[in-house]
């Protein structure tokens, strides 16, 4: 919950509201005047308490809350804050002129811190946290799914690759093996026509020879 919360000009508090004893409004003014100017909320912490501010033009705008207390909602504790100041006194409403500042706008820091210190915005910011939560879930399936259609893709170019890799290795042995019989017919052929020669010159003059030693052929003719 928000415990504390105050408006200041410089080191010079306007106006603050707690329903809590404590050192916090001397906390909360040491910090003011010591810290740097920044549009940007910082957060100190000390103990089981939040101090939570941020600068604009002259003002500062700071709260306390306990440490475990959403930070978002804070933030918009803080800005909710900084826009019913500027509203009330930027524009010079009537009714704050008739009023001193610190008495009138008390009340506005009262009101704001009970709203923001309900139960509404912390559900609020459950629900938030849960549709971010969603997003992200929606985000990481997304990017899986594409991975995944990607690695699908990669995996049928894979395929196709592999069959015209094969069908290239089949293409090569068929080739390698085409090469292959037409070197041993190289290596063999003149060594075949070798032997086919030799053969030849036993066999023909055995032919011939057996030709010439036939027996003449016997004559049957009377005398």
């Amino acid at each position: 919950m928000i415990i504390y919360a105050l408006v200041a000009r410089g080191s010079l508090v306007l106006a603050e509201f707690t329903n809590v004893d404590g050192d916090f409004p001397t906390v909360a003014r040491k910090l003011i005047a010591k810290s740097a100017k920044s549009k940007l909320k910082k957060t100190m912490l000390r103990e089981n308490y939040a101090f939570t501010y941020f600068n604009e033009d002259e003002f500062t705008f700071l709260c306390m809350t306990e440490s475990t207390f959403s930070r978002e909602t804070t933030s918009k504790f803080l800005d909710a804050l900084a826009n019913a100041f500027y509203s009330e006194y930027d524009q010079g409403n009537s009714e704050a002129k008739g009023k001193s500042l610190a008495t009138h706008f008390t009340g506005v820091i009262k009101k704001l811190m009970e709203e923001y210190s309900g139960s509404t915005h912390d559900n609020l910011d459950h629900i938030v946290k849960i549709e971010r939560d969603l997003e992200d879930v929606t985000e990481i399936a997304k990017s899986n799914i594409d991975k995944m259609v990607e690695r699908g893709m990669q995996l049928d170019s894979l395929l196709d690759k592999t069959k015209n890799l094969k069908y290239k290795a089949d293409s090569f042995k068929s080739y390698t093996k085409k090469i292959k019989n037409q070197m041993w017919w190289d290596k063999y052929r003149s060594l075949i026509y070798l032997f086919i020669l030799v053969l030849g010159l036993f066999i023909l003059p055995y032919f011939f020879l057996r030709l010439g030693a036939s027996p003449a052929p016997v004559s049957n003719s009377s005398p």
